[in-house]
């Protein structure tokens, strides 16, 4: 599904992911547990090349149906010119469902992602609003 979406732009594929996501118990009840969301933003060469930003899409919809902030991830992070999964070093940088945790205000932000490949989206966003303590969701992992 996740590559219909984002290859094809098959749009009964992406309701269908919309449709899971949001009626995953896990994503309610971390939207539930989280004082705002934050999409995990596409590379510059997705959005040039037209793809769906499948993050973004996913996160606004979770964040109207449970009545929770949306946050946009700071502006200089829109600017990765190069796609992580395209890149020649892509070494594990997190582990699939570690909590990224900041000291500072004792808010809690949840940041979504489409596919975890290294972890250094999910690491920058984090580290760009680090005042906040960060969980994360993402549909799928590029690691077993």
């Amino acid at each position: 599904l996740i590559l219909n979406v984002k290859i094809q732009e098959n749009y009964r594929a992406l309701s269908c992911l919309q449709y899971l996501f949001l009626n995953s118990e896990l994503s309610n009840h971390l939207a539930n547990t989280c004082d705002f969301i934050v999409p995990a933003p596409s590379s510059l060469w997705s959005r040039l090349h037209g793809r769906i930003d499948l993050a973004w899409f996913l996160a606004s919809a979770l964040a109207e149906k449970n009545n929770c902030k949306l946050k946009k991830a700071p502006f200089h992070l829109h600017w990765q010119l190069n796609k992580r999964s395209k890149m020649q070093d892509r070494k594990k940088i997190i582990e699939v469902g570690e909590t990224l945790h900041y000291e500072g205000k004792q808010t809690t932000c949840l940041i979504i992602d489409d596919v975890v490949t290294s972890g250094y989206t999910l690491k920058r966003v984090a580290s760009a609003i680090k005042e906040e303590n960060c969980k994360y969701l993402t549909l799928g992992s590029a690691f077993v």
